[in-house]
């Protein structure tokens, strides 16, 4: 989640769990029976959702998210507004590995978040080739 950190911040851990709590649901709402949602950690989470028929299913799934993401929760009498940055990573395409489509979709999302927030990016070799130089550097 985009700019989660200031709702910890300011309101408590216990206060943004509950916040966080919510945003689940919502995003649950919108997965398939067939798909995996899961909290990674802190304000990150994860979709596995397999079966798709093609990488345009995946842009409908990340757009529904974002628009999930950026609806105001009234939380304590007060409304909180927040977005996502997303990172999509497609097996086999990208890797076969669990593991290694997770840290994919991780950069992916990174690059998300660079390029403007609430937005998805896709993975690439491109994307990939940029972290080994920065890491080189």
């Amino acid at each position: 989640l985009d700019d989660f950190k200031h709702i910890n911040d300011s309101l408590g851990h216990s206060s943004g769990d509950r916040l966080l709590i919510e945003v689940a649901k919502r995003f649950r709402s919108r997965v398939r029976d067939t798909d995996h949602l899961s909290r990674l950690g802190g304000d990150e989470f994860t979709v596995i959702a397999p079966h798709l028929k093609c990488a345009e299913d995946m842009v409908h799934l990340a757009e529904d998210l974002l628009e999930l993401a950026s609806k105001p929760i009234t939380f304590q009498g007060k409304e909180f507004k927040f977005g996502a940055s997303i990172g999509v990573s497609l097996f086999p395409n990208d890797g076969e590995e669990v593991e290694q489509l997770i840290k994919y979709a991780d950069a992916a999302m990174y690059q998300a978040k660079e390029t403007g927030k609430c937005r998805y990016t896709f993975y690439s070799s491109e994307l990939d080739q940029k972290n080994q130089h920065k890491q080189r550097i």
